[in-house]
């Protein structure tokens, strides 16, 4: 007896009794083989039904990091649908998520900064044309970061008559909270363009951040006078004053206060 099986792509072997379908998109197929003996031929026709089967993921991402670095996560996939196109989300399981690319069975590594140390649970699921969808999940552990600080630069106009006189605000800003330590910090004026008692009044002191705090403030008045001038400026800078922290935690120091000439 001969076989003939068609589509004759479908099958392995088209002229096989017993050939293996191979078929790799889901949907309603219609197929037929014809069988020819001594005698003649005969043909029968048949409709499989091919389901669609959802990705399987693997996903690829360090165990740990640390607040404010980020990280890299990416993965693979494979799909029996060969002809199935795919679209990837990842979640990063701080209530953020991503969509990236995905195709031929690779997930890119992307990126990700985490603002607050903690335990996350990362999943990244891909998705094919027909919804069929896979997922794969990591945990990742995020460590605190180190605390700096950082001073603002400031403006305000120098007053062009008694009670007139401006305030320069500078904001000073820890980059986290830190719920175990206070930290302070010694700050002075400095001279630039501006002279203390002539242009503005001179301080120093010591600021203290208490446990959880992240913000204050230090001001700085301005001396009003009647002279037509440029601007001129002073700055405020912080030195550590037993806070625990390292140097490298003045991140930015030094805040310039410009006093604007109103006359």
């Amino acid at each position: 007896m001969q076989y003939s099986w068609t589509p004759a792509e479908l099958f392995d072997d088209p002229t096989s009794s017993h050939p293996l379908f191979t078929g790799v998109d889901d949907g309603s197929v219609p197929v037929e083989v014809s069988v020819t003996d001594d005698v003649g031929a005969t043909s029968a026709g048949a409709t499989i039904e091919v389901t669609n089967v959802a990705p399987t993921v693997t996903i690829s991402a360090p165990a740990s990091t640390v607040q404010g670095q980020p990280i890299s996560v990416g993965g693979t996939f494979a799909d029996p649908g060969a002809s199935d196109t795919h679209a990837a989300v990842i979640a990063w399981g701080d209530g953020t998520t991503s969509n990236v690319s995905a195709a031929a069975g690779a997930v890119p590594a992307t990126s990700h900064t985490y603002s607050t140390a903690g335990p996350y649970t990362i999943t990244l699921t891909v998705t094919d044309d027909d919804s069929g969808a896979g997922t794969a999940s990591t945990q990742v552990t995020v460590a605190a970061g180190p605390i700096t600080v950082a001073v603002s630069d400031a403006q305000a106009n120098e007053g062009t008559r008694l009670g007139s006189a401006g305030t320069l605000t500078f904001t000073v800003r820890l980059s986290r909270a830190d719920p175990n330590a206070t930290h302070s910090f010694l700050y002075g004026t400095l001279n630039g363009s501006a002279i203390a008692l002539r242009d503005y009044i001179p301080g120093i002191g010591v600021l203290t951040f208490k446990k959880g705090e992240t913000v204050k403030t230090i001001t700085v008045k301005t001396l009003v006078d009647r002279i037509v001038e440029a601007n001129e400026t002073m700055t405020v800078q912080l030195l550590l004053l037993g806070s625990g922290l390292s140097p490298s935690a003045a991140q930015d120091p030094v805040g310039v206060g410009t006093i604007v000439d109103d006359d």
